[in-house]
């Protein structure tokens, strides 16, 4: 039996160029825990949240208040069977 690890988000500083977002990127999905990465830029994290909340909230607060990320999926976690002392 294998434990479920649920994706979590690694935000992204308003200032990293996406040159070297998608290079951590790939560097990430090299790892063995690590089953699969998306980057979400701040323009899509607008869109897809604007979809959700039925408003744009850029066209209220005059700039997008969404930061770019990761979406991290890791691999699950086989735990080690525990050996008793008898």
């Amino acid at each position: 039996m294998s434990a479920r690890i649920s994706p979590f988000s690694v935000l992204i500083s308003d200032d990293m160029k996406e040159a070297d977002i998608l290079k951590l990127q790939k560097k990430l999905n090299q790892e063995p825990f690590v089953k699969q990465s998306e980057y979400i830029s701040k323009k899509q994290a607008l869109k897809e949240q604007t979809e959700a909340m039925g408003t744009d909230p850029e066209e209220f607060l005059g700039y997008n208040p969404f930061t770019a990320s990761l979406e991290i999926k890791l691999h699950p976690i086989t735990p080690i069977p525990t050996v008793s002392r008898r």
